[in-house]
């Protein structure tokens, strides 16, 4: 009976895991970003300067506070937004402290990865072809966090 049970118990924790990657999030745009983060006392500007010579990338915004700044890039398609998420988070793993805690959440469209570690509070949010990110002292996780969560990012 304990074995029938566990089986139970695995066969439904394996039916729970594989249904939550056809999750499907909505796509937001820059007037999205820029009235969540002006919401929040943010200054939201034009980032393209950043990117004149790179044509992949459609749009760009950057919201600031104090030391903190959060940026949304909108790409011409998911596939090279999901490249650049890639090496974000390559780059993240290369700052990786010892004691750091990492999180993930995968979906259909959509993959976060968060990263606490050495001060540092990183996040890489995509959506199809939208790009949601930042680096910032873990103190100012919680003001990028509301703009994330409002966004349903």
């Amino acid at each position: 009976m304990k074995k029938l049970s566990l089986i139970f118990i695995m066969c439904f924790c394996l039916f729970l895991t594989a249904c939550g990657s056809d999750k499907e999030k909505e796509v937001k745009d820059l007037s999205d970003f820029t009235v969540a983060s002006s919401n929040l006392g943010f200054t939201v500007t034009s980032n393209m300067d950043n990117y004149a010579d790179i044509d992949y990338i459609k749009d760009a915004m950057v919201a600031t506070k104090d030391a903190t700044t959060l940026e949304m890039d909108i790409y011409d398609n998911s596939e090279n937004a999901k490249k650049a998420q890639d090496n974000q988070i390559e780059t993240f793993k290369k700052l990786k402290g010892s004691g750091a805690n990492t999180n993930s959440d995968k979906g259909k469209n959509y993959y976060k990865y968060t990263m606490i570690t050495n001060g540092f509070y990183m996040i890489s949010s995509r959506v199809d072809n939208t790009l949601v990110f930042s680096r910032i002292p873990v103190d100012n996780k919680d003001s990028v966090d509301s703009i994330i969560d409002e966004l349903g990012y």
